[in-house]
């Protein structure tokens, strides 16, 4: 069986984007025969890394649902559920494969000791750029409160984790990548400075007519501005270090187009 290519980052933050763009570009992200659609729920995931994600964290029979906001990041894990070895060599044959479920991010010590060959690609997204959808849903303002509160703990989770993970990718020599979200829409050459770099073919599924390649957007309430103000403050160091330290080991584009990337002001001094 072939190492496999594996995709970290947390929910929303551009996995399923990149997940396509091996799939189309020759490295099956999913079953033959599947068709996979964000839409219908299949988001270039396989549900067999999936249980195997699930059991590593504690699900007895590998199906328990465990929603993205639980702070999976700081439980104890199994090892790695050895009796689907088969299932994965059944499916998998000789040829390419990889996979993608942001609970990897967490789980990825236990993988890369099962899996310790094969390119690694991982992306993530600025705070305020993820935390925008909590406040663009209906509902009561303290459900969105506390929803963003959670969203925002589990960001810095799961970001801690890609730190925690590429550190062990370049121990071990693997092929690797890190990739901001932002900076992947709207920066043409990265896609092909990432295949380069990683030594795997990429299809450029981006769709340069997204809101997403807009430049700097100002928060769309008066109760997010009000949110990300406070939880900026209350948060500064740990933001800045934490941006200070993504911006390291990213793949930082070359050309970008005219309009700015939206930075939070931690952002900002944290490139100075």
């Amino acid at each position: 069986m072939k190492a496999p290519v594996i995709v970290m980052g947390m929910h929303k933050s551009g996995t399923t984007l990149v997940a396509e763009m091996l799939h189309r570009a020759g490295t099956p992200m999913v079953l033959p025969g599947v068709d996979p659609d964000y839409d219908s729920g299949t988001r270039y995931e396989r549900r067999i890394t999936q249980i195997i994600n699930m059991k590593i964290l504690g699900a007895r029979d590998g199906t328990r649902y465990l929603p993205a906001l639980m702070p999976i990041w700081e439980w104890p894990q199994n090892p790695f559920p050895t009796e689907f070895l088969p299932q994965i060599e059944a499916e998998i044959g000789d040829e390419n494969w990889g996979f993608k479920d942001p609970r990897t991010t967490v789980t990825y010590p236990t993988w890369a000791q099962q899996f310790p060959e094969g390119a690694r690609f991982y992306v993530y997204r600025s705070h305020r750029e993820f935390l925008r959808r909590c406040f663009k849903k209906s509902g009561a303002k303290s459900r969105r409160l506390w929803r963003a509160r959670r969203e925002f703990n589990a960001w810095f989770g799961y970001n801690d984790c890609i730190l925690r993970n590429f550190a062990l990718d370049a121990a071990a020599h693997r092929p690797r990548v890190v990739l901001r979200y932002e900076e992947l829409m709207r920066a043409p050459e990265l896609v092909e400075r990432a295949a380069q770099l990683t030594g795997v073919p990429l299809f450029d599924a981006r769709n340069f007519d997204m809101r997403r390649t807009v430049g700097e957007r100002a928060p769309a309430s008066m109760l997010e501005k009000l949110y990300l103000m406070a939880a900026e403050v209350g948060n500064r160091a740990r933001l800045k270090t934490l941006y200070e330290k993504l911006a390291q080991i990213r793949l930082a584009p070359t050309l970008i187009e005219e309009s700015p990337i939206e930075q939070s002001p931690i952002e900002e001094s944290s490139r100075r």
